[in-house]
């Protein structure tokens, strides 16, 4: 059972806050997404859990400094 000191346990282990830790694994998958397929952002907006296109935007360009047609365009 989860106690409420999880996320304290998560922080010291990996110095990033859970929700944290799945928004660095979400940018990461939708920039592997934009870099391998073909799809439209506002797909893999929806594959990746942001919900929508400019959310996936803010996400990436917070994440990796630059926006998602720079992402695709560099590989």
């Amino acid at each position: 059972m989860a106690s409420e000191r999880d996320p304290i346990v998560f922080w010291r282990a990996h110095r990033v806050t859970p929700a944290e830790a799945v928004q660095k694994l979400r940018c990461e998958l939708a920039r592997s997404l934009l870099q391998t397929t073909r799809l439209k952002v506002a797909q893999i907006a929806d594959k990746t859990g942001f919900g929508s296109e400019s959310r996936l935007r803010r996400s990436l360009k917070r994440q990796f400094g630059v926006g998602a047609r720079d992402l695709r365009e560099r590989f």
